[in-house]
């Protein structure tokens, strides 16, 4: 469940979920899934993976490839985090453009 508070969050919300739907088939294929765990006020959404993308090697990839474009894409959203992963800012720089 999401720690969400006062409209325009929750708007936020509905949005991101919305630019996720189109991914989560994929993560539900691999027995994963990835929930909106938190949104501020300021735009800065925490994301946690679920399901076997918690263990996952590839969540990284995962995150830099196919998450994390689709949130960018929805207006509003500042940083992106997922909770429980770390990843360089210079990993991802190469995972990203990996992924084109």
């Amino acid at each position: 469940m999401s720690r969400l508070s006062g409209e325009p969050v929750r708007s936020l919300e509905n949005a991101v979920d919305e630019a996720l739907a189109g991914i989560r088939a994929k993560l539900r294929a691999h027995a994963g899934d990835v929930e909106v765990v938190s949104i501020s006020p300021e735009g800065d959404v925490s994301l946690a993976f679920t399901g076997t993308c918690i263990s996952c090697p590839a969540q990284a990839l995962t995150f830099g490839s196919a998450v994390l474009p689709v949130v960018e894409s929805v207006a509003g959203i500042g940083a992106i985090r997922v909770e429980g992963m770390n990843v360089s800012p210079a990993a991802m720089r190469r995972i990203r453009a990996m992924a084109g």
